[in-house]
């Protein structure tokens, strides 16, 4: 059972996803008054993106804190994932669920934190991948 079904059966707190990633990236895009440039070279062109999001940290491999409700601060997002910055550490390979309640319907897409970086001395900066495919 992967680490959001198990949470989710013990905890009714916790919605249920309802959309994958690429349903989200095209409310989000809708929502833009105009193209955005790339930002990197990467594979998936990033938007600039700033809305604040409510997630769950749920499976953090490294911790035993069970289920984080957090508030998080979004940067940029693509089709396959997007980046948020926040001001406690998430393990690499936590899983988030993630309701987007800028968007209409608040939908709710599953992820997982592919990587963490310290910006600065009070945030980190992580990316977080799609769970349901593109």
């Amino acid at each position: 059972m992967s680490g959001c079904a198990r949470y989710c059966n013990m905890n009714t707190n916790i919605p249920i996803s309802t959309t994958s990633g690429a349903a989200v990236f095209r409310q989000v895009r809708e929502t833009l008054d105009e193209p955005t440039p790339e930002i990197d070279r990467r594979v998936r062109v990033r938007h600039p993106w700033r809305a604040t999001l409510t997630a769950w940290v749920m499976d953090e491999p490294e911790g035993d804190r069970g289920v984080r409700e957090i508030q998080v601060e979004t940067i940029d997002i693509s089709t396959t994932g997007f980046g948020f910055s926040f001001r406690q550490f998430i393990h690499v390979g936590a899983m988030l669920r993630t309701r987007l309640d800028v968007l209409p319907g608040k939908p709710i897409v599953d992820g997982i934190i592919a990587h963490c970086r310290l910006a600065d001395d009070s945030r980190h900066i992580f990316g977080v991948q799609f769970v349901k495919g593109v």
